[in-house]
């Protein structure tokens, strides 16, 4: 089963390198080719968490994230303390915009491990998304505030001195 997760390292690193090279999609190959050691080595070892992750990764990558969330809850229930398959179903929650139950899932992978890599990079993915909607939302009511001025300011009268420089 070792032999087929470093072949699955392998692909899932060539279809990292591939798009740089190749253009987009390039790597998708790379993937396919991954599905197929990534089920042996489930096969052969169905009670290790790492594989379970990694087959999560796989998937993720090809766009099956049902598939993926499965496969890290797999590995959590083999291993609660499974910083990996925590941090990833984080990533996942956010990508989807489960803000708080990404956050909550990162809180237990930085309560299990405070010196996990990945964590800090999707707390830095966290700040700018919740920044992002904020800054979002803030342009929106600005120009709801505004088209109602601009729309009292044309209804004339004393009121249209003082809203048209304000507008």
């Amino acid at each position: 089963w070792r032999s087929h997760v470093s072949l699955v390292h392998t692909l899932l690193d060539f279809a990292d390198a591939s798009p740089r090279t190749a253009g987009p999609g390039a790597g998708r190959p790379a993937l396919l080719a991954a599905r197929e050691p990534m089920a042996q080595a489930l096969r052969l070892a169905p009670d290790v968490p790492d594989a379970h992750v990694l087959a999560g990764r796989v998937h993720a990558r090809l766009g099956d994230h049902d598939l993926a969330r499965d496969c890290w809850e797999t590995a959590l229930a083999l291993d609660p303390a499974n910083t990996a398959a925590q941090a990833l179903l984080g990533r996942d929650a956010l990508a989807r915009g489960a803000t708080a139950e990404g956050i909550a899932a990162l809180r237990a992978t930085l309560g299990a491990d405070p010196t996990d890599p990945t964590v800090p990079a999707t707390v830095d993915r966290i700040r700018a998304e919740l920044v992002w909607r904020a800054a979002r939302w803030s342009a929106l009511v600005s120009i709801g505030l505004l088209a109602a001025l601009l729309a009292l300011s044309a209804l004339g009268g004393p009121a249209r001195l003082w809203l048209t420089p304000v507008a």
